[in-house]
């Protein structure tokens, strides 16, 4: 299994913390300068650090502004009060202001392409003990084509040659023929094996198909589901930024 690049890592936090020292310090850079997704992400953390501290600076000026009030209602005229109440009202002003250019970077920035994970599925984890077959040596082996012509040649393929070959479409840029791989692993009544990887994989395809609106039903399901396999692939960070997709492009 991969991770999840929409959502922010411990080694961001750890880098934005000041955590990080030394020798891990300088690969972490080196990351950074060699992937831009990464590096987006991590603007995208420090962006919504930013809002969360302007949120929690708002909050506190309302406080104030309620205990102005009162004050104001007591000592009626008073210039000083006043005056500590324009500036109070400007500082409230410019934090609103910070959040909705927040908001704004995350509604103009966000895609399809932006939620998907960088590194592919590893066999490796897979759960079955038995001996691998030709299409799971194919797919260690990364030979996605090898993996499809192994597939047109079985009679009567299982879950883990449905949910292979599905993959073997996904990383060959074909995904709208990986959907029908993954779904029929997922209707299969008599077996559930992979049915949780299948329906990550399948919320995936539609999302590399720029088909957000498909994928959003599997995703929420997947982030509700605490004891789906890949509930912590899904964040409410990953929700957030679909809805913020949909918002920006309804009609896909």
């Amino acid at each position: 299994m991969e991770t999840d690049s929409a959502q922010p890592n411990d080694k961001m936090i750890q880098y934005l913390d000041g955590e990080l020292t030394g020798d891990e310090l300088r690969e972490f850079e080196k990351q950074l300068v060699a992937d831009p997704l990464m590096e987006q992400e991590l603007e995208n953390l420090k962006l919504a650090r930013l809002a969360v501290q302007h949120y929690g600076l708002k909050q506190q000026v309302g406080v104030m502004h309620r205990e102005m009030m009162e004050e104001l209602m007591g000592n009626k005229g008073g210039a000083k009060t006043f005056r500590l109440m324009r500036t109070l009202t400007r500082i409230a002003a410019v934090l609103v202001i910070g959040i909705a250019l927040f908001g704004g970077y995350e509604y103009l920035s966000v895609s399809s392409a932006g939620l998907l994970p960088q590194s592919g599925y590893d066999l490796s984890i897979a759960r079955s003990n038995a001996s691998a077959s030709q299409i799971e040596k194919d797919y260690i082996a990364k030979n996605y084509t090898k993996v499809i012509s192994d597939f047109s040649a079985i009679s009567s393929p299982d879950n883990k040659d449905l949910f292979l070959t599905g993959l073997a479409y996904y990383n060959t840029s074909m995904p709208l023929k990986a959907v029908p791989q993954f779904k029929k692993v997922i209707d299969n009544k008599t077996d559930d094996n992979y049915r949780d990887d299948a329906e990550y994989y399948l919320s995936l395809s539609y999302l590399r198909d720029n088909q957000p609106t498909k994928a959003k039903p599997w995703l929420e399901k997947i982030y509700h589901d605490k004891e789906h396999l890949y509930h912590d692939k899904v964040s409410s960070w990953t929700i957030l930024k679909l809805k913020l997709l949909l918002l920006k492009d309804p009609g896909k």
